[in-house]
């Protein structure tokens, strides 16, 4: 609510990326504080790790967004998406290894 506020309290005159880099950075944030929860497990108490992974994904996206928006970006673009498409392949190619290299599990 806090992020559709600011959001909302904007000027007119800012629309587009910057609008958009507040809208994800305020979204990471609310898995980041996501993850600060304490949680009751068969184990005991602690704190959950998935909300890290969508928190900083759009934290990256946020960022993008609000460099993009400062005109800052421009040339890196070609960069961001090729390291993002070799990520992917490299993920691809792990778990292609996990499954035929005779591994049970995929991690640890």
């Amino acid at each position: 609510m806090l992020t559709l506020a600011v959001m909302v309290a904007l000027p007119a005159d800012v629309q587009g990326m910057p609008t958009a880099a507040v809208l994800f950075l305020g979204l990471a944030a609310t898995f980041g504080v996501l993850s600060l929860v304490p949680v009751q497990s068969a184990a005991g108490t602690g704190r959950m790790k998935w909300p890290l992974i969508p928190a900083a994904i759009l934290a990256v996206l946020g960022s993008m967004f609000a460099l993009q928006s400062a005109a800052l970006l421009i040339a890196a673009d070609v960069v961001v998406l090729a390291v993002m498409i070799l990520a992917g392949i490299g993920l691809l190619v792990y778990a292609y290894r996990a499954r035929h290299g005779g591994q049970q599990k995929t991690h640890g």
